[in-house]
Parts: C-alpha cells; structure tokens; sequence
C-alpha cells in the first residue's frame, strides 16, 4: 500500500490522469478557440460586408449622377469638348469626335462649331443656313459663359443680350419657344448639375448644350427621343463595367419589360440576382444578399431600377467554412505542441522543473488572454461602430442647430431695411417717396439680390429697385393702392374690421382684397418683417413697410420686398458657413445651392465624394457614410437637406483620426493589460518557482559538496514542509557520507602503498573497489631479509563492516610476529579474531589465502581460507596451472584448521591471486567467464612486466563484462631466478 502511495499519478490512476491531461489541454483550449472563432469570424465577415456595401455605393453612384438623360448628355458634350480644348488642332480633333458621336448615336445630334474668333467652322457644322441667327447664337452663348465665369452662377436673364427683346425673339426662333432665360446657364453649373437646355417640342430640336471655350465655341441640339428613351443608360453600364473590377458590376433592370436585365457582359446566377432583386422592388430594401452575390439596388428612375454587385467569393469569408479549416489547423497544432510539451517533460533533465512551472504558469494565464483577445477584437469593433454613430450624431446636431439659426439673417435683413425707413420716415413731409432719392437703401437691398423690389404709391403706381424686366409690379401695385387707402382712413376703432378674421390665399390682388377686414388684419401682422408667404404657384419670402408720417395717419408708399427661398438661404450660408466650420469637433461642413450649384466654401472645392453627397441628400434628405476619404484624409460623413434650409444640402465631415486615435488608445490598453497580466504571471511563476526551487538548489549546492568530498557541509532548510523534511534526510545521509569517507582513507591506508621487490621477487597488486568501500583485501611486506609474505582477502559485503574486518585483519597480521612465517598459524589467528567479532553486532566472514615465498630460492608455503586457486603461469605463458588448496572462510566455524603446502617457484614463474569478481563477471548474454576462460586470458596476454600483464588482464577482463559490478582485486607474484631490479 505505501509502495503505491510513492508512485505518481499518471502510475497509480492512469486513465483519470490522462483523461484530465487531455480535457484540459486538448479540448478545452479547442472549445476556447471555437467560441472565440465564432464570434470574431462573424464580426469580420460583417466588416468585410459593410467595406463592399460602401464599395458598390460608390460604383452605382457612377450610374446614379446620369439618371437624368440631359446630364448624360451634358456630360458626355462637355467631355468632348474639354479635350477638343487640350488639343493644339481643335478642328481635327472634333471632325473625328463628333463624327463618332453621329455613328454611335444615329440621329440624335445637329451640331455648330464656331473657332476662337466666332466664326463657323463649316465641315464640323450641320446648320447651313440662318448665318445672322447662327452670329446671333455665339454673341449669347458667349456673354452667358463670361458671366457664369466670372460671376457664378450668373443671371443670364439681366444680360443685355437677353433682355432685349429683339435679340431674344431671335434666340427663340431658332432654339424654341419654351426658352427661359433663367435657365439659359445650366450647361455651366458644375458638377452634377450641369444639362442640357429644354426649349421646345420640335423632335429634332427640343434640347440643346453650348460651351465656348478659348479655342473653339460648340452648339448641339439634341434630339427629343434621344433625350426621352433610357437606351443612354446601358451605355454608361458597358463603360463602367469595362473600367471596373471584373469581380464588380453594375447593371439595369427595365420593370416594364419582364424584368430584363442588363449588365453588359454575361453574369453567372443570374437567375438568384434576379430573385433577389425582386425583393427590393416589393420591400425597397437597398442591401441584397444572395449565396454568391452581394448586392446593392437603386430606383434610377419610376421603370429603371440600378443595382451593383460583387462576387463573395474570395472577399467575403464564410465563417463556417473558416472556422473549420482553423479549428482543424488549431487541432494539429495543439497536439503537435502536447507531443513536443510531452517529450520534453518527458526526457529528464532535458527542461528544468523551474521552466516547466513557467511554462504551466504562461498555457494557464494564456487561456484568458485568448478569450480576451477575441473579446478585445469584437469590442474594438463595437466601440469603433458606437463612436461613428456619435460622431454621426454629433455632425447632425450641429447641421440641426446651423439649419435652425436661418431666422437670424430674416432678422438682420429686416432690421436694416427697417432702419432705412425709418430714418427716411423721420424726414418725410407726407410726400411720396422716390427710389432713386433713396441710393442707400436701393444699393443695400439689390446687394441681398432681392426677386421682388417695388415701392407703390397711392395712385397705385410702382417704382422697381432691381434692375431688369418688370415681374410682380402689377400685382402689387393694385394690391398697394388698396392697402393704402384702407390705412390712410380717420379711424380703426370700429370692432367689426377685426371680425370673422381668416387666411386666404387667392390667386389675384382682387380676389385676395375681396374683404378688407382681412387684408388689413394681415397686412399689420406682417410689416417690418420677413415672413413665408404663398402668392400664387410659387412662396418667396417677403418684407413688407409703409412710407409715411404716422403722426398725421399720412401714408405714401408701400415698400415690398421679395426673395427666393432659394436666394435668402443661400445667403444666410454664404455669411453663416465660415462660423459652422469653426466648431469645437473640428468637422468639415459644404454647402450647396440646389439651383445654381454654387457650393460654400466658396474658396474650397469639394471632391466628387463631396458632390456625390450632394446629390443623394436632395434625393434621399438624409444620408450617411462611415467612411469616404479626401485628400487622403478619412472621414464619417454626414449629409442632409435642413428643414428651414430646404434648398441648400449640407455635407458635415467628422474626422476619423480622432476615432481611429481613441480606438488605438483603447487596442493599446488592452494590449498593455495583456502583457502586464503575462507579466505577472512570468513574475508569480518565477516567485513560485524561486519558492519551489530554493531548496532544490540547496540539495544541489549539497550534491556539489559531495563531488568536492566536502562531507561537514550541511542544508540550512528551515521549514517543516516536505522540503525540510528532505533537507533533515539529506544531512543525516551526507553524515553517514563523512564516516563512509573516514573508512575509505583507513582502508586505503591499508593496501601497500608501493611495489614490494626484494632479492629474486618482484610483487604487484591493485584493487578496483565497485562501491565507496569495498570487501576485498590485499597486503605484502617483508618477514626478513629473506622472505615475503603475500596476503590476499576478501570479505562478504561492503561498506563500513568490511572496512572493519579489514582494518582488524590488517593489525592482526601487524601484531602475528614469528606467525607471518608460518601461514596456517597466521590464518588461524586471523580466524579467531573475526569470529570473535563475529559473535557480536558485525556479521561477516572473510575468505583469505597466505603466500610467505623465501625471496632466494623461490620456496614457498601457501595456505588457503576457502578463497580462489591461485594460478601458475609458467614458460612466458605457456603453462597456467591452479595451486590448489582447500580450507574454511576466516569465521565460519569455530574450529576451524588450516593447513601449509609447500613447493618451489621455478625461474621466471608468475603467481596470480584474484578475488571471485572476476571469475564470476558475466557477459551481455548472462554467462560467467569461469576458470577455462580466465586461463585462456592468462596465456594469451602474458607480458613479463608485472603492470603490463595486468591492465591486459584487466582490460580483457572489461571487454568481457563492460557493467561489472563487483570487486576485482589482483596480486601478482614474479620469481625472477636472479635479483630483480627496483
């Protein structure tokens, strides 16, 4: 039972130990990974998707900008025309051009191309008649350009070409009678903007585009089915797909036509797009997904729906899939590392135990980590997706707060005009007053570029402050004598006027004068400020006052005073725009004019994303974008239509360095937690490892103490834990070393020190002990001058007993005296002596032999204790023969006898006393070597010199048996038959 208890875990409950070793570093680190997987694969699958939804957005917008067939058109003329103007030979170019244009687009253009100095350049011109008109045409065209270049976007209407009516009738002979001069400037709006002019319903004439340039003027008209059909579109479709990513296309869907699709080019799945594109037809769900497609869709127009798409494959991953080919990498990996952790925890010695507690310490904090690490990701992620929404939130609110501070400049514009007539009533003497008296005020309102300016005295007459045709004059001017002469009366005391008091919004000054009691009621309500009104089709914004001395109830002059909702905003933005730009979130705002495509600020040219912006906001009234990039700068934009500011779209840029800064701050604190938890764990694990290991380098300070035979060296553990109770073990084990080491250098003390050679004998011993003290026992000393005595011995054991009965045997043979000559008596006097001690604590028995050999002649007597034959070798190795002799082990017996056997040496003869280590020494295969083997060996490295024959012996002797574990001792005895040499 306690056998069991010492044995380790993985020994004594195997399948448990193995079973947990495999949950917990196999499967449960798998589990780990695959929740973690889970989640970050789908995060990353939906970032992937939002980066292709912004991508396809901005492809479909290359479609989107030219759903209106005129600014097709414009933009594809004023194409042809920029390069015609980089060309040194204009003409040349635009023969080959517009020749194209014709064959691609049969009878679609009619086309007028003037050179730099206004003349017509007869082969490029399809019109050969109307030469004045054709003049005529270029003069306009010209002076409109000058204008919109210098004076963005212009007013052509107040052009003097324009207004004169003459001219005017001229331009609409030829172009057509739905021509406005308003409009006479929209091939020169920038961007998007920029069209093709409507101006009649002849079928080869109804539009038509100008553009005059340094080089050369050009003139199209444009026919109406060209404009009228939808066929230009699948044209801009095969131009973007040839210039896109082939994986990206766009394509077109006529709903009037069974679904027809049209990209181009052949589209693989075509059946599944289809399908699926069904849905945003019904659900006007624009983000589309099908298996192999993603997908975004757009209305183009009521019967033309847009979509742009992009194959998954290879951008999108699948988490499943993904997740599969990771966990089965992750699977391989993992047992990969158990079998190398395995083999390395394994080989001993091979990875120190304090590395393996660190490397414990760093897979248990590394778990967490891992979990952390996805869940860092995935919050990254959120907290990246939570700051652009604010960042969103916060350019609305600021746009919210600009859009609700138009009032302000309603408020500054009638209070300066307020001041102008107020100071001119101050000076009036009741007389009507005249425009062209009052310079400033008349200067100060046509710099707000007013629609309406007109001042209207009591005969109902009216004066125009604005320069240009007359347009409201006489509608106000009935409606101001009216009003007039209602203020003008002696008293407003009678109750009635007030009654039955309700709006109306009829179309003529009589009809809205029908009741006084209503106009007059409105009409107080509404001077000195500016308010909305709705007079007729189209609402202006509106400021009305009275000329007069009201002290004397003497009124002369109503002052009216009109803008376009379009004009007043535009003007709040142009003076308000440089203060938006300034706020404390450093977010970039552009405006737009959506009439003109004037843009604010007006030293700053917004990018085509810009535009882009522009353009979905005055279709969508809202829209965002996480991510679009200008000048090389990212942004989140943010774009929308203003509830007061319904003409102008505004585009607020929120800086993504400031998100991308405050996520990196957030990735490096988790980054920084992460290695200060590995840290710590390095630092507690090397703490408990210094703790752990402490005392195991005291023990190895305690085993090197013992390599330097330092036996007084002893562990100061002070604890009661195991490692104490290890350290007590180890100090009472390196004390019985010392005793063990006092033993050895007694035992060596006593073996013979040198060789003994003396007259004709020459003897050679050593011992090789397999153990720190060994059993065996050898002496040889002189008797006399005559003779040697040779003692061989070797008793049962080893250690410290044995090194007794040695050192007793060595001081018996010390104190024998006469007995040494006589080896019988010396053996019995040895017996008695061990087994007196044997009687007592130490049981041991000793075999022995005595040699005492007349140094002269080679005589001898030998005596033998039950120890091995001595061996003969004579005739140089010739002849090995065993001298023997039988007796008891020193020991055994208590009457024990031995006795003498006498012979001679001859000349030459070696005598060879062993202890049984080596006849019993087995080889690989378990078998002893025995005597006939060991004889073989004698003869066969016989060598004359006493060593020599020995470490042959020896050596023979270790080929036989290498992992011998018992002692060898050999004594060799050499009768020289002359005196040797020492």
């Amino acid at each position: 039972m306690s056998s069991d208890a010492q044995l380790p875990l993985q020994h004594r409950w195997p399948i448990a130990f193995w079973s947990g070793v495999v949950l917990f570093f196999v499967f449960f680190p798998l589990f780990l990974l695959d929740v973690g997987l889970e989640s970050l694969l789908e995060t990353r699958q939906n970032l992937q998707k939002q980066e292709l939804y912004r991508a396809l957005e901005q492809n479909l917008e290359k479609l989107l900008q030219y759903r209106n067939s005129r600014h097709y058109y414009h933009a594809l003329l004023k194409r042809v025309f920029e390069l015609a103007e980089l060309q040194p030979q204009p003409a040349a170019y635009l023969k080959n051009a517009l020749n194209q244009l014709k064959q691609r687009n049969p009878g679609t253009f009619r086309f007028i191309v003037w050179n730099d100095k206004g003349e017509i350049i007869d082969e490029l011109t399809d019109e050969k008649g109307y030469r004045y008109i054709v003049r005529s045409l270029y003069e306009a065209f010209k002076e409109i350009t000058i204008d919109s270049t210098e004076n963005y976007p212009g007013k052509p209407e107040l052009l003097p070409i324009i207004e004169n009516r003459g001219k005017m009738n001229i331009l609409r002979s030829y172009l057509g009678a739905f021509l406005v001069p308003e409009y006479m400037n929209l091939p020169m709006l920038r961007a998007s903007l920029g069209e093709c002019i409507i101006a009649s319903s002849d079928q080869d004439r109804a539009n038509f585009w100008f553009q005059i340039g340094k080089k050369v003027g050009m003139f199209a008209q444009i026919s109406r089915q060209a404009v009228g059909s939808a066929d230009y579109l699948e044209k801009v479709v095969t131009g973007i797909n040839k210039a896109s990513d082939p994986s990206f296309k766009i394509g077109i869907i006529e709903l009037t036509s069974a679904n027809v699709m049209f990209t181009g080019s052949e589209l693989s799945h075509s059946e599944e797009v289809l399908i699926e594109l069904k849905k945003f037809q019904h659900f006007a769900e624009p983000r589309l997904e099908t298996e192999n497609y993603l997908i975004l869709a757009r209305m183009v127009s009521q019967s033309i729906m847009g979509f742009s798409l992009v194959e998954k494959e290879g951008r999108v991953i699948v988490p499943r899939l993904a997740r599969g080919q990771i966990m089965t990498g992750a699977v391989f990996l993992i047992l990969l590392i158990a079998v190398g952790l395995y083999s390395f925890f394994k080989i001993s010695g091979l990875i120190s135990i304090r590395y393996k507690l660190a490397i414990l310490f760093i897979y248990a904090n590394g778990l967490p980590l891992i979990i952390l690490g996805f869940l860092g990701y995935e919050y990254l992620q959120q907290t990246r997706r939570l700051l652009i929404d604010q960042a969103h939130e916060k350019t609305a609110a600021l746009l919210r707060d600009f859009d609700s501070r138009y009032e302000l400049i309603k408020a500054e514009y009638a209070e300066h005009i307020n001041a102008f007539v107020d100071e001119i009533n101050r000076q009036s003497t009741g007389q009507p007053v005249q425009l062209d008296e009052q310079k400033d005020l008349v200067e100060w309102v046509n710099g707000t570029k007013p629609y309406d300016f007109i001042l209207i005295n009591a005969n109902g007459r009216f004066q125009s402050g604005y320069p240009g045709a007359n347009r409201s004059g006489n509608f106000f001017a009935n409606m101001g004598r009216n009003l007039l002469e209602h203020i003008n009366t002696s008293s407003y005391s009678d109750p009635s006027i007030f009654k039955d008091v309700q709006l109306s919004r009829r179309d003529s000054a009589a009809d809205f004068l029908g009741t006084r009691k209503i106009v007059f009621h409105q009409f107080l309500r509404r001077i000195r400020k500016i308010n909305p009104e709705q007079m007729g089709a189209e609402g202006r914004q509106y400021y009305w006052n009275i000329f007069g001395n009201s002290d004397q109830r003497k009124f002369s002059n109503i002052l009216v005073v009109s803008w376009l909702h379009s004009v007043l905003q535009e003007s709040y933005v142009r003076k308000a725009i440089e203060d938006l730009n300034n706020n404390a979130g450093n977010i970039k705002c552009f405006a737009i004019v959506d009439n003109n495509g004037v843009t604010y600020p007006e030293d700053k040219q917004p990018d085509r994303e810009i535009f882009n912006l522009f353009r979905q906001a005055f279709g969508l009234q809202m829209i965002r974008s996480d991510k679009i990039q200008m000048a090389g700068i990212e942004y989140a934009a943010f774009a929308t239509i203003g509830r007061q500011l319904n003409h102008i779209a505004i585009v607020g840029l929120y800086p993504l360095a400031t998100i991308n800064q405050q996520i990196d701050t957030l990735r490096m604190r988790l980054i920084v937690f992460a290695l200060l938890s590995l840290a710590l764990t390095i630092g507690i694990g090397k703490l408990l490892s210094a703790q752990f290991m402490q005392p195991v380098k005291q023990l190895e300070e305690g085993v090197q103490a013992i390599g330097r035979q330092d036996f007084r060296h002893r562990l100061q553990i002070a604890s009661q834990d195991e490692f104490g109770h290890l350290g007590s073990v180890f100090n009472n084990a390196i004390e019985s070393l010392e005793d063990l080491e006092v033993a050895k250098v007694v035992q060596e003390n006593l073996f013979p020190l040198e060789n003994l050679i003396q007259n004709k004998i020459e003897v050679y011993g050593r011992s090789v002990s397999m153990s720190r003290l060994g059993g065996d026992y050898y002496d040889f000393f002189t008797v006399n001058q005559q003779h040697v005595g040779i003692l061989m011995g070797d008793v049962a054991g080893h250690g410290v007993p044995a090194a007794l009965l040695m050192a007793m045997a060595k001081a018996s043979v010390l104190i024998a005296g006469d007995k040494t000559s006589l080896p019988s008596q010396l053996l019995t006097s040895l017996h008695k002596v061990i087994f007196r001690i044997k009687s007592s604590k130490i049981r041991r028995m000793m075999t022995c032999q005595y040699f005492c050999i007349d140094s002269l002649t080679g005589e001898y007597l030998f005596s033998n204790a039950g120890h091995c034959f001595p061996a003969i070798i004579g005739k140089e190795g010739q002849e090995v023969s065993l001298l023997q002799a039988i007796g008891s082990p020193l020991g055994v017996s208590r009457r024990a006898k031995y006795e003498d056997l006498a012979n001679q040496l001859n000349d030459g003869d070696i005598v060879l006393l062993y202890t049984d280590g080596i006849i019993e020494a087995q080889n690989s295969e378990g078998k002893e070597m025995g005597f006939d083997r060991f004889t073989a060996i004698l003869k066969n490295e016989y060598s004359s010199d006493l060593e020599t024959y020995y470490n042959r012996i020896f050596a023979a002797y270790l080929k036989w048996s290498p992992q011998a574990d018992d002692d060898i001792t050999m004594v060799l005895i050499r009768f020289a038959g002359k005196e040797a040499k020492a």
